[in-house]
């Protein structure tokens, strides 16, 4: 399965960092239509720490969020937009105020989806607040990693042709899947850590 590189560009959000998160929104709008008209697929935009991060402990931006959005969605003929949020930065409510924004065929992407012991330690709510966004919403849960803090994909349905597409793909790249089919509406999850007198530890996914 060969395909074209597609470059995701962080210039407009992580390369807000490099300027104390001053680009105007006319700034923008110029750099995001240079980058649509070179062909780049994809385009993050948003204050350096995403969404929510305009504050005094992030900095300020010269603009917010949502003014961001607004000027640069339009101006994009090919570039799909994407927008980041860190748990802890961004919260449920930016989640629910966001949602409207993502196409039919679009993804919800996030990472730290973890209870385990350390998690629990820092008080992280990720997983309680993604099961509970998922089936308020009545969307689907695509897909996670299986690593310490794992990463999440959120789809409007499972029966759209993307979705598929990521699930095919997943598929052949990757030597090891679960199905988990009807999460988190016939269940819930929990991350266990199983250790040894080895010093071995092992994390066990439970549904």
């Amino acid at each position: 399965m060969s395909e074209p590189m597609r470059i995701v560009d962080t210039t407009l959000r992580d390369g807000m960092h490099s300027v104390a998160h001053q680009f105007t929104p006319g700034q923008m709008v110029a750099i995001a239509r240079a980058m649509d008209e070179a062909g780049v697929d994809t385009i993050e935009v948003s204050h350096g720490d995403g969404l929510g991060g305009s504050c005094i402990q992030y900095g300020r931006a010269a603009a917010s969020d949502e003014a961001y959005l607004q000027a640069v969605a339009p101006v994009l003929k090919r570039s799909k937009l994407a927008v980041l949020l860190l748990p802890g930065i961004g919260v449920k409510e930016d989640l629910d105020n966001y949602l409207p924004k993502v196409k039919p065929d679009g993804f919800i992407l996030g990472h730290d989806f973890a209870n385990h012991p350390e998690a629990t330690a820092m008080e992280f709510g990720v997983v309680k607040a993604v099961e509970e966004f998922v089936r308020t919403k009545g969307l689907a849960f695509v897909a996670m990693t299986m690593e310490t803090w794992p990463t999440y994909v959120i789809s409007r349905s499972m029966d759209n042709p993307k979705t598929a597409l990521l699930i095919q793909k997943l598929q052949y790249n990757l030597p090891n899947l679960i199905e988990i089919r009807d999460y988190p509406a016939t269940g819930s999850f929990r991350y266990n850590v199983s250790r040894y007198d080895t010093g071995k530890a092992t994390a066990v996914f439970s549904f």
